[in-house]
């Protein structure tokens, strides 16, 4: 257990067991989640904000407010959000709401944040399409979705993207020998995850204005750009370059050990302002 652990206490936090807000896009992937940096064990109580079903929203701070909207009620005892790569722009939104009207802003600590560009949107759609089409012949392909022509209106987009993935599914379906009514109940399980997965990217490209939270860590693997000023932010930030790959930084013991001081670091300074 780590050192920090003793120092996570009521008195540093406000709360028997301090809550973390954490946002990081569910499934399987190469790099680590949040959850592997086991901050369970080391007294926190981590709140997984993102799970399916994922909010059909189409901007960063709609599908945050709907993020927040899904949560029974607001966890006493919050103490910081995490934040994964795209994700990023949702943290704010998330830190304000869970800071309310009469509290400080919450710190936020950004993993190898990252933009979402047009060409991962695209990737992401015409992966999709392969799994969906698989080798993609037919007598009557279906022609792709022009993405970049389509971005500037996301929930047109979105809704197109969702027709379109239907389309390909039947299809796929009925070729494979299914009945039509049968392909037609099994569309939402072919297309249900694809099409969430998208409507996120989508969402987090459109990222509109950041408002500035309280403390920002970013901790940045190897080769990870440091420089988030794309997210719009005008505070001071920390920034912690960890010495490994993209995929290990969320296990990596160093990365862990910066979190708990620079939460512990953070609780402390709250605490005195709070007093005085």
């Amino acid at each position: 257990m780590s050192a920090h652990n003793k120092q996570l206490n009521a008195e540093n936090f406000g709360a028997d067991r301090p809550v973390l807000l954490v946002l990081d896009y569910p499934g399987r992937r190469p790099e680590a989640h949040i959850s592997d940096l086991g901050l369970e064990r080391e007294g926190f109580d981590c709140h997984y904000l993102l799970a399916h079903p994922l909010p059909n929203e189409v901007t960063a701070e709609h599908y945050a407010k709907e993020t927040c909207a899904r949560l029974p009620e607001l966890p006493t005892g919050v103490v910081g959000v995490l934040s994964y790569c795209a994700t990023a722009p949702l943290a704010a939104t998330i830190a304000s709401y869970a800071a309310g009207d009469d509290r400080l802003p919450l710190p936020v600590v950004f993993f190898d944040p990252s933009q979402c560009y047009v060409h991962h949107i695209v990737s992401a759609y015409e992966s999709v399409v392969r799994q969906i089409d698989g080798t993609g012949s037919g007598d009557h392909p279906i022609p792709l979705l022009d993405i970049p022509a389509l971005l500037a209106h996301p929930r047109q987009l979105v809704d197109s993207v969702a027709q379109d993935l239907g389309r390909r599914a039947e299809a796929a379906l009925l070729a494979e020998g299914y009945a039509l009514d049968e392909a037609s109940d099994l569309l939402g399980q072919v297309t249900g995850l694809y099409l969430e997965w998208i409507t996120y990217l989508v969402a987090v490209h459109h990222r509109g204005s950041y408002v500035q939270p309280g403390d920002v860590l970013h901790v940045v693997s190897r080769n990870h750009p440091d420089n988030a000023s794309w997210l719009g932010a005008d505070g001071p930030a920390q920034n912690i370059r960890i010495d490994c790959d993209r995929p290990s930084l969320l296990r990596d013991e160093r990365t862990r050990d910066v979190v708990l001081g620079f939460l512990h670091h953070v609780a402390g300074r709250r605490t005195e302002t709070a007093r005085t």
